[in-house]
Order: C-alpha cells, then sequence, then structure tokens
C-alpha cells in the first residue's frame, strides 16, 4: 500500500522492547498525509518492527518505491537511489526540520551569523507554508517565479532550495567535496 503513493514520509525509531533488553529494536514507520496540501487520498501509517537499522531494512522495506521519499538525512535511504544518478523514479527529498535542528544549535549558541541568516530564512518558509497550506496543488505548484524563489534564491534564477547553488548564503561556509583538491595544493 505505501508503495502506491506518490509522496511517502519515513522515520526511524529505536525501541528497548523491555528494561532488560540488550539489543535495540527498531520501529521503521511511513506515513502519508496529503490532505494540508489539498490532497484526496486518505492519510495512512504503516508501522514495521526490525531488529536492526541496516541498510537491508530500507531495501526490504522501500526497495521498489517510485515517488518522492521524505527522509530525515539517514545514509541508508541513498542507496535507493542508483549510484549512476540515473533512478528518475525515486527523488529523496530532505526533511527541513532535521536539518533546521542543527543551524539552530548554533544560532541559539551565538556561534555562527550564517546559522542565524538560515533560520531566518527557514522561517520566512514555513511562514509562507502556513499560508497555503489546505489549499489545493494549483496553489503549492504555481509557475515560476514562485514566491518561495527570493526567500531560498536571493537571484531568482532557480526554484527553491534543490540545489547547492540556491543557498548562497551558505556560501562562505561551503566545504570541498571530500577527495576534492584545493586550488592551492601544489
Amino acid at each position: 500500500m505505501t508503495r502506491r503513493t506518490k509522496l511517502l514520509w519515513t522515520d526511524e525509531e529505536p525501541l528497548a522492547p523491555d528494561t532488560n533488553a540488550t539489543k535495540t529494536a527498531w520501529l521503521w514507520a511511513y506515513a502519508r498525509d496529503d490532505s494540508a496540501f489539498g490532497g484526496s487520498g486518505p492519510p495512512l501509517v504503516a508501522y514495521r518492527f526490525e531488529d536492526s537499522q541496516s541498510g537491508d531494512c530500507v531495501r526490504r522495506h522501500l526497495g521498489n518505491y517510485r515517488g518522492i521519499l521524505q527522509v530525515n538525512g539517514y545514509a541508508a535511504y541513498n542507496k535507493l537511489i542508483r549510484k549512476n544518478g540515473g533512478n528518475d523514479s525515486l527523488r529523496l527529498a530532505g526533511c527541513w526540520a532535521h536539518s533546521r535542528r542543527r543551524f539552530f544549535e548554533l544560532h541559539v549558541a551565538g556561534a555562527s551569523e550564517i546559522a542565524t541568516a538560515t533560520v531566518e530564512r527557514m522561517t520566512e518558509l514555513w511562514k509562507l507554508e502556513a499560508e497555503v497550506r489546505g489549499q489545493g496543488p494549483e496553489v503549492h505548484a504555481r509557475p515560476p517565479p514562485h514566491p518561495s524563489t527570493p526567500i531560498c534564491s536571493p537571484s531568482g534564477s532557480r526554484p527553491c532550495p534543490a540545489s547547492r547553488e540556491n543557498r548562497s548564503w551558505l556560501r562562505p561556509c561551503a566545504m570541498p567535496s571530500p577527495g576534492a583538491r584545493s586550488s592551492s595544493a601544489s
């Protein structure tokens, strides 16, 4: 049933079956509820109990899923995408709440101007989301320029926030890719 939905939210949480447990078990949750976006399908929640958090669980549960999978950043979900990037039938969508948490911690500590700017932009996005929640897909899928574009991309040239280039407020802290060579290397 979960494999037939176009958008699926997923999360996994550790469980201790009893107080004397020596091994952690995991509850995997898969949910759909498009009612906030004008969808007509019924809400759905499916749970799977597993004795591990391994990537094998992800493949077993979602190996044939086709659609948008909203994930929390756990790397095992990345393995659902073919290595050559040619899997156009599955798209991973990051969770703003999970990514915001780290920025918010730095913001509260006063440790990063970039974190503060990121939290401010995310707040603008959530205000926009509140304005359109419950409206139909015609509101959510507006043609460019989308109201979120100036928030995510000051240049307004790209949609929000799928590419690294859009996050111009993060450029000052950009890190090189693993294995990338520095331009100053000899």
